[in-house]
C-alpha cells in the first residue's frame, strides 16, 4: 500500500510546491481529484469486476483510515460526484474528459481560471494514465481477468 500512501500523501516540502504559500482547500481538492483519478483508473482497466471490487475495497479501506473528520469524508464523496458527473458530461467537448475533471478542479478549489483547469486537467490525466499503464502491465503479467 505504498503507492496508496504516496499518491495521497502531498508533502507541504514537496519541491515543486516548497515556499509557496498553497492554500489548504486546495491541497485537500488535490487530494480528492487523486482519490477520484485512482477510482476511474482502476474501473478503466477492470471494468465492474471483482478484481476491481478487491482493489478499490483495499483502497478506500486506505483512504477512510486517512480521515478523521466527517466533514472532509462528505466532501470527499461530493467530489467523486462532481467529478463523476464531469466525466459522463464531457461527451464529445474539446478537451474531453481531461478538460472537464480539471474545469471541475478549478471551480471545486473556487477559482475560475485556466491555471487551475489546466493544472487540474493535467494531473488528472498524467496519474490516470501512469495508473493504467501499471495496472494493465499486472493484469498482462499475471493474467487477472
Amino acid at each position: 500500500m505504498a503507492l496508496v500512501r504516496w499518491l495521497l500523501n502531498i508533502p507541504k516540502d514537496h519541491p515543486l510546491i516548497k515556499g509557496l504559500e498553497i492554500p489548504q482547500r486546495e491541497l485537500d481538492e488535490l487530494w480528492f481529484l487523486r482519490v477520484f483519478t485512482v477510482d476511474f483508473a482502476v474501473f478503466s482497466v477492470f471494468g465492474n469486476t471483482p478484481v476491481k471490487a478487491a482493489i478499490l475495497d483495499a483502497f478506500y479501506d486506505q483512504v477512510e483510515e486517512g480521515i478523521m473528520d466527517p466533514a472532509r469524508y462528505t466532501q470527499l464523496l461530493e467530489r467523486l460526484t462532481l467529478y463523476g458527473t464531469a466525466m459522463r458530461q464531457s461527451g464529445t467537448r474539446p478537451g474531453g474528459p481531461v478538460g472537464d475533471v480539471g474545469s471541475a478542479f478549478a471551480r471545486a478549489c473556487g477559482v475560475e481560471g485556466l491555471d487551475y483547469a489546466f493544472y487540474g486537467g493535467m494531473e488528472f490525466g498524467t496519474v490516470a494514465k501512469a495508473i493504467k499503464d501499471l495496472l494493465l502491465g499486472w493484469r498482462e503479467k499475471y493474467t487477472i481477468v
